[in-house]
């Protein structure tokens, strides 16, 4: 199935670096006009995804159980109760950088 999902302190762990990363990029943008041709970094999928999984009860209720999707499947699979697979694709991206809603966005039961 590829990566697992993040554990909850490995999860604080990214969000520490990825601040200092956003950080340092400010301070190069403030440094040198030509870093403004830099992005930011983008989060990492693993990161949103382990983010609605960890909190999958209070997202969703707690009746749920949540797995990683399968490939192309989707990025998150919730169980209810009576065994029913519900979909959900995670996005993550800062609010400068919105990235379009795609068919497969439309196709999944939720949208995170």
């Amino acid at each position: 199935m590829g990566e697992s999902s993040l554990t909850i302190q490995q999860i604080k762990e990214l969000d520490r670096v990825l601040i200092l990363a956003f950080e340092q990029h400010r301070q190069l943008r403030h440094q040198f006009q030509t870093a403004c041709h830099i992005k930011f970094p983008p989060i990492p999928h693993i990161l949103s995804e382990s983010l609605v999984l960890t909190a999958r009860a209070t997202l969703f209720g707690p009746e749920y159980q949540a797995r990683r999707g399968r490939g192309r499947e989707c990025d998150v699979v919730l169980t209810d109760g009576s065994q029913q697979d519900h979909r959900v694709e995670v996005k993550a991206t800062a609010a400068n950088s919105f990235q379009e809603i795609k068919p497969k966005d439309l196709r999944a039961d939720f949208l995170v």
